[in-house]
């Protein structure tokens, strides 16, 4: 719109009158070239008249005005895309979150699937010493009491594995939650491996440098740069709109008396114009005042954004670091259960291992492994909004070289 203010206008115009207007009168019969005053100026009798005008126009100079209202409008376009991949970086941030909630929710629910394997297990093997007469009662229904537990906890998995999906598909637009046709790919969990070389790759040591990336990176930052751009310009513009205007006009004309349509007489013009206003009562000034408002308030919202970018960046980073040493213990600590278990499973089948401490060891040793795999995943998470912090895709943290 800006830049065709300095391109061709063409106007065209057609009129049909009839009057008895002297002035109009005498000027229609006079641009038809029908004008008749032999019969003197007194009464004018009603006359009919039509005419066609053609006329092209261009601005010449307008003082730099267009220009300044083309930067805005170009400005304010960058702001507009880079908004939108914001937007998108946001909608990808909830999506990983959702879908990280659902792999956690499996991971809890398979935990609990192979406590109560194991807890069956025993159950049959203290079912087998009642029967033999070396085995207790207690010990039988503690079992039984103890698997119920442990399905109970299954199904509370698969429920928040189900909310997490359904709210995944409500999020992508892919239908009503629980709608038929949807299922989560639980495959694409492996990516966590390319995130991971893609997190290898950054100096976790130099904090400064990952601000400075996410300066560089984060849409947000450059929109509000480009709405910064757009208010300049848009003040230039509003602070030229008063000024000085040179502008080249071309007429033409084809007049009709009678017959009414017959428009054969003809007449052209061609000129010039300069305008410049003077005092618009105020309009020019309030419009510099708002104007400088908001280039001013779009400053300081840069300076807020920019310092809370930099607080995102640290928790990011020690919340990855710290995603990081948790599952390293995690790992030992899963390593560590499983083979204290394996050892008390054994003697808990020999009968020399009591009910009791192999209970609490299957316990500890499934709350191991639980707490290995939702450690992996929160790392992943963790990684995967540091990622987002620094204004990085997740595509682009895919992408294989």
């Amino acid at each position: 719109m800006a830049r065709a203010a300095f391109g061709l206008r063409v106007d065209l115009g057609v009129s049909i009158s009839d009057t008895n207007n002297p002035a109009m009168a005498f000027m229609g019969e006079l641009n038809a070239h029908e004008l008749d005053i032999s019969g003197g100026l007194g009464d004018t009798p009603w006359t009919a008249h039509s005419s066609a005008n053609l006329r092209a126009s261009t601005v010449l100079w307008d003082g730099g005005f267009r220009t300044a209202q083309e930067l805005a409008a170009v400005a304010g376009r960058t702001a507009a895309a880079s908004q939108v991949t914001g937007v998108e970086l946001a909608i990808e941030s909830r999506v990983v979150a959702l879908f990280m909630s659902a792999l956690e929710a499996r991971a809890l629910g398979l935990a609990a699937e192979q406590r109560r394997q194991s807890t069956t297990g025993a159950l049959e093997v203290s079912r087998v010493r009642l029967e033999a007469g070396t085995g207790m009662r207690s010990e039988v229904l503690s079992l039984e009491a103890r698997l119920e537990s442990v399905s109970e906890a299954a199904l509370v998995a698969v429920s928040a594995e189900r909310l997490a999906a359904d709210s995944l598909q409500v999020l992508l637009g892919l239908g009503r939650a629980g709608s038929s046709g949807f299922e989560l790919d639980f495959s694409l969990a492996s990516h966590d491996a390319r995130l991971q070389l893609w997190m290898d790759s950054i100096d976790l040591s130099h904090l400064s440098e990952l601000e400075e990336v996410a300066l560089g990176n984060r849409p947000d930052v450059r929109a509000l740069r480009e709405v910064i751009h757009a208010r300049e310009a848009a003040l230039g513009a509003a602070e030229l709109s008063g000024g000085p205007k040179l502008s080249a006009y071309a007429s033409g004309w084809l007049d009709g008396g009678s017959p009414l349509l017959e428009m054969d007489r003809g007449s052209g013009s061609i000129g010039a114009s300069f305008d410049w206003t003077l005092a618009d009562g105020g309009v020019t000034s309030a419009l510099e005042s708002a104007g400088r408002a908001g280039v001013r308030a779009a400053r300081a919202e840069l300076d807020v954004l920019l310092q809370s970018i930099q607080i995102e960046v640290r928790v990011a980073t020690r919340e990855y670091e710290l995603s990081l040493a948790r599952l390293a213990s995690a790992r030992r600590r899963d390593a560590s259960e499983h083979a204290a278990l394996v050892e008390l499973s054994d003697g808990f089948e020999a009968g020399t291992v009591p009910l009791e401490r192999w209970l609490g060891a299957e316990a500890s040793a499934a709350e191991a492994s639980a707490g290995a795999a939702v450690a992996a995943l929160r790392k992943s998470l963790a990684g995967t909004r540091l990622a987002l912090t620094l204004g990085k895709s997740l595509q682009s943290a895919f992408e294989t070289k």
